[in-house]
């Protein structure tokens, strides 16, 4: 019966540990999914900031003064124009480069730690589902081991009242043998 009780502790302690590490996971898994949000976020904005530093308007307008600067015609001032417009845009061609460069390294991390933490949260998702599939089987458990004590509890109970009115007749039993005897011995 000892062990039977220690079982049910046990028992009742290992469904309110799965209980309480259910609801850490639930945060943490809360957690997870806005934290994959706003990795969402800016993995959108770096992606916008990556066509913005390829922005065809500014190049668009760049062809145009590049165009205007032609018409003028091959002045000594036009040449010095072209030299400074060619440099210009070579400048520019290697900024756009690094900020691409820059942009695409930023999305490639981001992209990474968001794969990697779709990955945990997948698995914190299964170790949840293990979770509850193994909380199920105890309660399952503690039920039967719940309904056995019951019985043995039943039994004991009524073994306890059993004897408890064995002593109540034997009482009453020892009291009329004591009456009677005094009856007899009374002159």
């Amino acid at each position: 019966m000892e062990e039977e009780l220690s079982n049910e502790v046990h028992n009742h302690y290992t469904a309110a540990k799965a209980r309480e590490e259910k609801k850490v996971l639930q945060r943490e898994l809360q957690a997870r999914e806005h934290l994959l949000s706003a990795f969402g976020s800016t993995s959108h904005r770096l992606m916008t900031a990556k066509q913005l530093v390829s922005g065809a308007a500014d190049k668009q307008r760049f062809q145009q003064l590049k165009q205007e600067v032609e018409k003028l015609g091959q002045s000594p001032s036009h040449t010095e124009l072209q030299i400074l417009m060619s440099s210009f845009d070579n400048l520019v061609q290697q900024e756009e480069q690094e900020l691409t460069d820059a942009v695409v390294t930023a999305v490639s991390r981001q992209e990474q730690a968001e794969s990697r933490d779709q990955h945990e949260l997948e698995d914190l998702k299964a170790k949840m589902l293990k979770l509850d599939s193994s909380a199920q089987t105890p309660a399952i458990a503690t039920k039967t081991e719940r309904n056995k004590l019951e019985r043995i509890c039943a039994v004991t109970m009524s073994g306890v009242k059993a004897r408890h009115l064995q002593r109540e007749v034997q009482c009453v039993a020892i009291r009329f043998a004591i009456a009677l005897v005094s009856e007899l011995t009374l002159p």
